[in-house]
């Protein structure tokens, strides 16, 4: 009796590890709903990945954007320090410093308004320039990843040496009675046409032709010289 109760078992043991073989290979072949098991399982997935895509993208774009920035306030600093006619060193590079910071402002903040950028001026000898180095704040996907990727940064630099900070121009203007000729054609034609004088050219004065002053000939007609052009100019 005991013998084929455990011969009962031993079958039913058999039996079920046969139907449950059989039922796992039914599971094997049975690809219904992988679709939408796969889909629940990678679309987080892709949905991060596409978001990083996007925010990775608008920060290049930001930093492009500051980057230029940089350049021409660094450039827009460099030009102010030499256009600044105080003699005063430091007040030239506050106005040159001052130039750069509106310059990088002016392009930047419509667009980053959180951007930060640190501008100076250094100079070694006669060589002067003008750094810009910014900084933009990122809250980026996966900054708790990459830390490196909290923050965007660049740097420009605009440089320029001076042979000196001021040049003496020196402008040589002839006003001697040489410059004789009439002003305009109307005039020269005048003078052609007087007796006295019978040219356009009036360049004898007393010291040269005491008989014959036609520069006080002419000027006593009203007939305009090319030296008192020259004259009125200098004394503008």
């Amino acid at each position: 009796m005991v013998e084929r109760i455990t011969q009962a078992n031993g079958v039913q043991d058999m039996v079920l590890l046969a139907t449950t073989k059989r039922r796992m290979a039914e599971w094997a072949d049975d690809d219904r709903g992988v679709v939408a098991l796969i889909f629940a399982i990678t679309m987080p997935v892709m949905f991060l990945l596409l978001a990083g895509a996007v925010q990775y993208a608008g920060v290049t774009t930001q930093r492009t954007v500051a980057q230029n920035a940089a350049d021409a306030a660094a450039l827009a600093g460099m030009v102010a320090y030499g256009a600044a006619t105080t003699p005063d060193e430091t007040a030239r590079q506050e106005q040159a410093i001052a130039a750069a910071s509106r310059t990088f402002h002016s392009m930047v903040d419509s667009e980053i308004p959180n951007a930060v950028a640190a501008i100076s001026l250094n100079k070694v000898g006669d060589t002067a320039s003008v750094s810009v180095t910014f900084t933009i704040p990122v809250d980026f996907v996966f900054s708790s990843v990459f830390p490196t990727l909290t923050t965007q940064s660049g740097r420009a630099v605009s440089t320029a040496s001076k042979g000196g900070r001021y040049l003496d121009v020196y402008i040589l203007v002839d006003t001697s009675q040489s410059m004789g000729l009439g002003a305009d054609l109307a005039d020269q034609q005048a003078m052609m046409s007087n007796g006295s004088i019978n040219c356009s050219l009036a360049c004898h004065g007393p010291e040269s032709s005491p008989s014959k002053d036609t520069v006080t000939i002419a000027h006593a007609a009203g007939y305009k010289l090319r030296i008192d052009v020259i004259r009125d100019a200098v004394k503008k």
